[in-house]
């Protein structure tokens, strides 16, 4: 599932966000989220979708919620972190056992937490991720 109506709806400065996140109610959670925090909103709702709405709409930041451990999230995420700049995205990824950051240099994963984080406190963090 692709869900691109505030992308298209978006301004030419909005930054764009995708979310990546198999329940509907946590996908649709993550668009509110966003939305109200002034950002377009991709989703995605697994993997599959993920390189080809990265590379149609160039996300500013990618935000996995997964319902599997951090590892395996960062294998999901791998592809993005394996392309040359500047199309290299910076992501957060919430999984079972952890939160995570990933840089736009995507050298090394920083652990926020050893938990997920709420969703009302990603919104946060993506603010510092696309201040540069």
């Amino acid at each position: 599932m692709i869900n691109n109506h505030s992308h298209s709806n978006s301004q030419p400065h909005q930054k764009r966000i995708l979310v990546i996140a198999e329940d509907h109610h946590t996908r649709t959670r993550m668009v509110q989220i966003f939305e109200d925090g002034g950002y377009a909103v991709l989703v995605a709702q697994d993997s599959v979708e993920v390189l080809t709405l990265v590379d149609r709409h160039l996300p500013h930041v990618v935000v996995l919620i997964a319902t599997f451990p951090a590892t395996m999230g960062l294998d999901v995420l791998e592809p993005l972190c394996s392309r040359r700049a500047p199309t290299m995205i910076p992501a957060i990824l919430l999984s079972t056992d952890a939160t995570m950051i990933l840089d736009s240099d995507c050298h090394k994963p920083r652990r926020l937490s050893d938990q997920p984080i709420a969703l009302d406190e990603v919104l946060t963090h993506v603010d510092e991720l696309t201040l540069a």
